[in-house]
This record gives structure tokens, C-alpha cells and sequence, in this order.
């Protein structure tokens, strides 16, 4: 006969065992959470950067639209037609140039590509931009000087002399202009073309009769 011990708690229910909880089970809600909140930061920055670049932009090419100068020939007047000396005949063509930005400056840099002065259909002179001139924004027009140096041929000095004809003249000439403001800064080469017709002698103040400018880049 066999004697058996009764049973005890332990043995008679068994503890059973309780799986511990991994660490990336419980982590994850708090990491969803963590990237919800970056998102909800984020994207509003994304947007506002969005709209404020447009603005800036919109901004920039509807108040600020950089437009070219227009020019007209006020005077001209040549040097050195008198007297049979070396010095070439220097000619100073004055350009009127209106400003139409109201909130832009114009900079009439000096020098540019080589312009001409024609008589008819006879070159007499070459030259350009003298001295660099800078116009203000909301200013109507400032004064631009081409001077030019040339043919000092005996019938072409006679001719400019003659304050009874009309003469026929053109001017090319490229300016070099800077167009600026605190929203941008431009700068282009302008082709100017002006024929001209002009009266009296060149050797004083002489009149332009009439004259048809035009500019392009």
C-alpha cells in the first residue's frame, strides 16, 4: 500500500506563465503618434513657404517688370569743324530718356558696343555712351550723352557747317543699361536707332526738325 502526500496548492494549479509584452508591441503607437505630430508640423510649413514664394514672385514680375527706357534726339551739336587741324570733328548727340518704371532706377552705363552717326548714307562718326548716367525711379527723363568722333572729310565739315540745309542724319547705338530695386536687378544691351533730320549749322545749337526713334533688345 502506497501512501501519498496530498496535494498542494502549487501542484495542484500550476502557475501559468504571462508572456512579457516585446518592447516594439508597445512602442508603436507611441512612434505613430510621434510621426502623426511631425507630419501636422511639417506640412503647414511646406504650404506657408509655398504661398509666400508665389507672392514674392507675383510680386516681383507684376510691380517690379523691368520696362526699357524710350529715347528721343533733344540736340546735337559737333567740335572741331573749323580749321584745317588734326583733331578729328567730335559730335555730341543728346538722347532724352524717359524712365517709364515707377519703382525701378535706370543706370546708362558708359562705353557699350560702338555706335554710328551717319549723314545720309555716309558714316562720320564712332563712339558711345559718355559718362555713365543713373536715373531715379519716379524720374521723367534724364539727359543721355553719345559722343562720337569721326571723318573729318573738307565736304563733310562744309556741310555740317551750313545752317540753310537740312541734313538727314541717323544713330545707332547700343546702350548698356541696369535696371534696379530692392526685388531685382536687370541688365541689358538696348539698340537705339534714331534718324533725325536737323536744321541750322552743327556748330552751334542746332534744331531737330523732325525724328522717328526706336529701341529693342
Amino acid at each position: 500500500m502506497s501512501f501519498r502526500f496530498p496535494a498542494t496548492k502549487s501542484t495542484a494549479y500550476p502557475r501559468r506563465s504571462t508572456p512579457a509584452l516585446s518592447r516594439t508591441t508597445s512602442a508603436t503607437p507611441l512612434l505613430k503618434k510621434q510621426v502623426a505630430g511631425a507630419r501636422c508640423i511639417f506640412i503647414p510649413i511646406v504650404v506657408v513657404s509655398v504661398i509666400i514664394t508665389a507672392a514674392v514672385y507675383g510680386l516681383r514680375y507684376t510691380l517690379y517688370d523691368a520696362k526699357s527706357p524710350k529715347f528721343t534726339v533733344s540736340g546735337i551739336q559737333a567740335k572741331n569743324l573749323e580749321g584745317t587741324g588734326r583733331r578729328p570733328p567730335r559730335y555730341d548727340v543728346t538722347l532724352l530718356a524717359n524712365n517709364p518704371n515707377t519703382r525701378m532706377s535706370i543706370s546708362y552705363l558708359q562705353g557699350g558696343k560702338e555706335g554710328t552717326l551717319a549723314l545720309k548714307n555716309q558714316q562720320i562718326g564712332k563712339g558711345g555712351i559718355q559718362p555713365m548716367v543713373k536715373q531715379e525711379s519716379g524720374t521723367s527723363s534724364v539727359d543721355v550723352h553719345v559722343v562720337l568722333s569721326g571723318n573729318g572729310a573738307a565736304d563733310i565739315k562744309k556741310r555740317l557747317k551750313d545752317g540753310t540745309s537740312v541734313k538727314s542724319m541717323v544713330l545707332n547705338v547700343v546702350v548698356p543699361v541696369q535696371i534696379s530695386s530692392w526685388v531685382r536687378n536687370e541688365r541689358k544691351d538696348l539698340n537705339v536707332t534714331c534718324e533725325f533730320k536737323v536744321r541750322n549749322s552743327l556748330t552751334g545749337k542746332a534744331k531737330i526738325a523732325s525724328q522717328e526713334c526706336n529701341t529693342g533688345s
